[in-house]
């Protein structure tokens, strides 16, 4: 995840995603990744799929919520870590 190749690590991400709960100890690196708009899309992603042990996020989300093109996604994968 902290490569130099963007593409990798957006490749990663997606892949972190399909762990689900068992990737929590991924979280904070993908909190990180949020700031890169190259790879925003893939953790917001993955961190919904990280579900409930993703609460770490829930800020960092609700910053993102309002966003144009990120904002669904980002409600989306506040949905699945609260539980709603």
């Amino acid at each position: 995840l902290k490569g130099d190749d963007p593409f990798a690590r957006q490749l990663a991400m997606k892949r972190l995603g399909w762990f689900g709960a068992a990737a929590a100890e991924a979280v904070p690196v993908l909190v990180q990744a949020l700031d890169d708009d190259a790879l925003r899309q893939q953790a917001v992603e993955a961190l919904g799929k990280i579900g409930p042990p993703a609460k770490a996020a829930v800020a960092a989300l609700r910053a993102l919520q309002n966003e144009a093109v990120i904002g669904t996604y980002a409600k989306e994968a506040l949905n699945d870590i609260l539980e709603n």
